[in-house]
């Protein structure tokens, strides 16, 4: 009897609590973007730095571009940056020989909560896989050095909550990573020892929590994404390249939903061809794919081995740009880079109000008489 009298209580006291979990669960907000902005800038063979700028702002805020590559007397630069406020975005910078090349992505966005309560904000995002690079391809001796660099950073009425930066540089003492924020490099092992010059950039999901927004306010969200990379190591005799295995890391992407018709076979050829007169088309369905995450597993290559002669050393820093520079200059494509994108998100949850907790506290309290209760000897 003591059993049945518990769970009949138990039953109004857990919808209670659900009732007050549940309370201001509403999940609107209004997302606008304020700006985006590509930059970038690039100076080869010692030459003035030459800045590139493109940028747009509310309200008909465009996808953004800069591009170039420049060549002068055996050095040579490479850029890439781009984005949109529902594209993917990426920044590339890159070079050899005498070089100096910045890169920049910028994107801000106001995030509103309309709703009559708090809420809890997550930032959901992608960063698609890249690649940061010493192409050391000369010997780097007295002050010759190269160097590459990556920064990720989020911030929230200009606050970062989330960052990561790497930086590889190079010079006649050996190569040397700076990390600091999230470690998202994987280093590529020489195989003779010694300290690596590659590392890939893990691509995938990641999430990260806002804070709670209360009824009414509006936040800033922005995200930044910085390359650059930087030499002055012309060729100076022969260099042979060490083995290299490179590891790309599993990442996880983001497939957004499909729809597509299929058409099925008809009843075979009439007068004047398949469907016409004495034939049929047949009926057609749609098929749905559901968005989903996808799980891309990692692999490993192996890189190096050649020897150059009279060739400069060079550096490549990227995420989102599928493009380096081979030793002509040449722009070419690599597979791994390019992964698909998420569309930044931000989802909202319920935070509950104090009304809602002290329901929930005092729905625990009753919980807790009931069973004492139920333990008391008849």
């Amino acid at each position: 009897m003591h059993s049945t009298f518990c769970r009949l209580a138990l039953r109004p006291l857990a919808a209670a609590i659900g009732f007050a979990l549940y309370t201001a669960s509403a999940q609107a907000q209004v997302v606008e973007t304020q700006s985006v902005t590509a930059t970038a800038s690039y100076s080869v063979g010692g030459s003035a730095s030459v800045p590139l700028n493109d940028s747009s702002i509310a309200p008909d805020v465009r996808y953004v571009d800069v591009l170039d590559f420049q060549y002068s007397g055996g050095s040579q630069s490479g850029l890439h940056t781009y984005g949109g406020p529902t594209e993917g975005f990426g920044s590339r910078s890159s070079g050899y020989g005498v070089y100096d090349v910045t890169g920049a992505f910028s994107i801000v966005q106001s995030i509103t909560n309309n709703t009559a309560a708090a809420q809890r904000a997550t930032f959901n995002f992608f960063i698609i896989p890249g690649l940061l690079q010493n192409d050391i391809r000369s010997n780097i001796t007295g002050s010759q050095s190269v160097s590459s660099g990556i920064k990720f950073n989020v911030k929230t009425n200009g606050n970062s909550v989330w960052g990561s930066q790497a930086d590889l540089s190079t010079t006649a003492s050996g190569t040397v990573l700076n990390l600091s924020g999230a470690n998202l490099y994987t280093p590529a092992v020489p195989s003779a020892g010694g300290n690596p010059t590659t590392y890939t950039i893990a691509g995938g999901l990641f999430q990260i929590d806002l804070g709670v927004i209360a009824a009414g306010e509006t936040i800033s969200l922005q995200y930044d994404l910085q390359t650059y990379a930087k030499g002055n190591a012309t060729g100076n005799g022969s260099f042979t390249v060490p083995e290299q295995t490179i590891t790309v890391p599993d990442q996880v992407i983001f497939v957004p939903e499909q729809r597509y018709t299929v058409y099925d076979n008809g009843s075979g050829y009439g007068y004047g061809g398949y469907g016409g007169y004495g034939g049929g088309y047949g009926d057609s369905h749609e098929v749905v794919i559901p968005e989903h995450n996808e799980l891309i597993p990692g692999y490993t290559y192996t890189v190096g081995g050649q020897t150059y002669v009279d060739e400069g050393s060079g550096s490549h820093a990227s995420s989102g740009d599928p493009f380096s520079i081979n030793g002509d200059g040449s722009p070419y494509y690599y597979g791994y880079l390019g992964a698909g994108h998420l569309p930044n998100i931000v989802t909202f949850s319920a935070v509950p109000e104090p009304e809602s907790y002290a329901l929930l506290l005092a729905g625990i309290a009753v919980a807790g008489v009931v069973v004492r209760r139920r333990r008391q000897p008849a």
